[in-house]
């Protein structure tokens, strides 16, 4: 399993994109921990995905060879993309076999200047742990290659059994950065002690966050999970959320952001950045 949290911060021009980094075999066992987030600095945008990372890296290749930017991207993506597959050469000895998946494109759209998301399907499967009849009823999903707009806070897996447990207050889009930034450590903590589904491995190794704004993509490794071993299932044990909340204190804005402008917000964000990642 992916755990993957898009949040968009308009008032900031920010998108902030997270994931984990354990890579699996077929038989659920982890054969790697890597980055699953792949930055397009000249856009600048992101590609990740849900399912097979293979087929992510190659999705990421083409897409940054072939639009010269985000809004060129949006305009002319559902044209181009059913035909990227065909493109990719690989050995006659090593067939790669890509469904079940999920892409998922970031960027900084000069045109409408602010972060977005798309999403598109390359087939009409089921995402796990949700049925047809969901799939079908939710705005997020459309037919095969159409890019789909996703809204400001977007996670998946979504960890409803650990809402109460950790004090889940939802994310705020318009709060400071690094509270935001403290609120995606902590659902990326929810998702890697949510409940799965049967039979699909667990979420962890280390976090990655990619934060992208109208100046660039800039990544870091948000935690390390340093007990994940790879070879097998990762299991992490039961978390206890008040010493989690104990080693992990909220942070306190200075600042109150509703009373800022735009301007003033890009000031303060500069001054932000460096703190942002560990």
């Amino acid at each position: 399993m992916t755990a993957v949290l898009l949040v968009t911060q308009p008032s900031y021009g920010l998108l902030h994109v997270a994931t984990d980094a354990a890579m699996y075999s077929p038989d659920q066992n982890v054969q790697a921990f890597g980055p699953k987030a792949h930055a397009i600095p000249h856009w600048p945008g992101v590609v990740t995905a849900l399912g097979n990372t293979a087929a992510c890296v190659l999705f990421h290749n083409s897409l940054s060879q072939e639009f010269s930017s985000f809004d060129d991207f949006v305009e002319r993506g559902e044209s181009i993309l059913p035909g990227l597959m065909s493109s990719w050469v690989m050995p006659h000895d090593l067939p790669l076999v890509v469904n079940n998946l999920d892409m998922i494109v970031g960027g900084y759209s000069v045109l409408r200047g602010q972060p977005e998301v798309y999403s598109w399907t390359i087939d009409d499967h089921v995402p796990p742990g949700a049925t047809a009849a969901e799939k079908d009823a939710s705005a997020f999903y459309d037919a095969p290659w159409k890019l789909v707009k996703l809204p400001n806070v977007v996670m998946s897996p979504v960890p409803n059994d650990q809402v109460v447990p950790a004090s889940y207050e939802g994310i705020d889009v318009d709060a400071d950065p690094n509270v935001v930034i403290w609120s995606i450590r902590k659902v990326l903590e929810m998702q890697r002690h949510g409940r799965l589904p049967e039979g699909i491995g667990g979420i962890g190794g280390f976090a990655q966050l990619t934060t992208i704004d109208a100046e660039g993509v800039r990544q870091g490794v948000l935690h390390r999970w340093l007990d994940d071993q790879i070879g097998g299932p990762l299991k992490p044990p039961p978390i206890d959320w008040q010493q989690w909340h104990r080693d992990n204190p909220k942070p306190v804005s200075n600042v109150d952001t509703t009373s800022l402008s735009r301007l003033q917000r890009d000031r303060m964000l500069k001054k932000m950045k460096k703190g942002t990642l560990r």
